[in-house]
Order: C-alpha cells, then sequence, then structure tokens
C-alpha cells in the first residue's frame, strides 16, 4: 500500500463528493399534463408523451368482446395486464394507441371516456444527464482508490457503494418512464346492454301458420274451445 500523506487525497475526495452533490441538487422540471379530455382523433403526438385511457363499453357479451379485444391489442404489440368478468387492462404500444381507441366503437357503445397525455421526454433527458454525472464521479473515485492511503481508503470505497446504488435507482427510474412512454395505458370497465325484445306484430316466421290466420289461432288458444 502506498504511504502518500493522507491530506491531500481527503481533499481530493471531498471535491469529488461537492461536485456529486452538486449535481444531484438540479431539479427535474415538472412534466407537462395535458387535461383530460374526450379527444382521440389521429393527430401525431410529440415524441415522449404517456398516454392513459378509460372508458365504459356497453355490450351484450363481454367475455366475447374482451377476448376480441386482447386479440386486436396483441396484434399490434400490446398485451392484457388484468382481466376480469367486467373489466379489462390493457398495454399498448403508444404509437397505435389512438387508432386502437376508435376500434373500441366496434365492439359496443363507448361511455364515460377519460384521454390524458403527460409529457416525460424532459425528465427522462435530465436523468441521463444525471446519470452521465454519476458515472463519471464514479470513474473519478475509482481512481483515487487506487492511490489512497490506509486513513482514506475506507472512505472512497463507502462512497462508492453509495454511488452505484444511486446509479442502479437513476436507471431504474429512466427504465419506468421510458416504458410509461413506449406503451399506453387503457382500462376499459363492461357495462350489459339488454337486447331488444321483439315486436308482436302477429305475424310469425313460419308462412304455413300465416295462411292458417296465426292472429285468430292465438285468440282460439286465449279463450279455449267453444
Amino acid at each position: 500500500m502506498n504511504l502518500k500523506p493522507a491530506l491531500p487525497a481527503i481533499a481530493i475526495a471531498l471535491a469529488l463528493a461537492m461536485s456529486h452533490a452538486t449535481s444531484e441538487a438540479a431539479p427535474i422540471s415538472a412534466p407537462a399534463v395535458s387535461a383530460p379530455g374526450r379527444t382521440d382523433t389521429a393527430t401525431a403526438r410529440p415524441p415522449g408523451m404517456a398516454l392513459d385511457f378509460s372508458a365504459v363499453l356497453q355490450v351484450e357479451e363481454a367475455d366475447k368482446v374482451s377476448s376480441r379485444i386482447i386479440a386486436r391489442a396483441e396484434s399490434l404489440g400490446g398485451w392484457f395486464s388484468q382481466r376480469g368478468k367486467t373489466t379489462v387492462r390493457l398495454r399498448i404500444p403508444t404509437a397505435a394507441a389512438d387508432g386502437f381507441i376508435r376500434s373500441l366503437s366496434g365492439h359496443g357503445t363507448l361511455l364515460d371516456r377519460n384521454l390524458s397525455t403527460q409529457s416525460l421526454e424532459g425528465e427522462r433527458d435530465e436523468l441521463l444527464s444525471r446519470l452521465k454525472a454519476r458515472k463519471a464521479t464514479l470513474t473519478d473515485y475509482y481512481a483515487l482508490l487506487k492511490e489512497s492511503g490506509d486513513s482514506t481508503v475506507f472512505t472512497i470505497q463507502r462512497e462508492i457503494v453509495n454511488l452505484q446504488t444511486e446509479i442502479e435507482k437513476t436507471q431504474g427510474r429512466i427504465l419506468k418512464l421510458e416504458d410509461r412512454m413506449a406503451y399506453a395505458h387503457l382500462a376499459l370497465d363492461f357495462r350489459f346492454r339488454e337486447r331488444d325484445a321483439p315486436l308482436v306484430t302477429g305475424v310469425s316466421r313460419f308462412p304455413w301458420l300465416n295462411r292458417l290466420g296465426l292472429p285468430s289461432l292465438m285468440e282460439r288458444f286465449r279463450h279455449g274451445p267453444h
């Protein structure tokens, strides 16, 4: 072990720590959030947008409709994250989300629609810059560790461990943001729609009954034989 004076090493370590603290203190600007709306047009969205959609879909057979909707989602590269008797939660590639939402009206009557978007690109880019700075600081710590004396080696090692933990957390946040930007969240709740009862016209779908006179036959059954 190199027995150089400990004071220069301590000074360098403190300088690196202050540089690291300065980079960490940089605030992340709040993401822009659009107000919830009912618009689902085909207008191209700017990059880095997270999309959330929810609606009530009035259908006659929820299970069959749910299966068809899931099949459509999978054909676009999406999947369902939750499925129940009266609900389904989906992840859809954001680029295909608008068209998918428009196609839902072909499965039933859309009610209580809500569409919201949130820009996450700025937050992701700032985290990338912070990650780059932390990795550079980590490289400096490793270089300093090679020249440190007995009195500073444990301090520098502790800083390295802390910095590695922060780097992993930052990478996790970046991956989460990129996932939200890449895949939209859709939540559908199914509501039962009753079939319309057939109209009573006195005309049978069997021609032979019509030739016998369906109204008179029904009247005879109602009052019985004379």
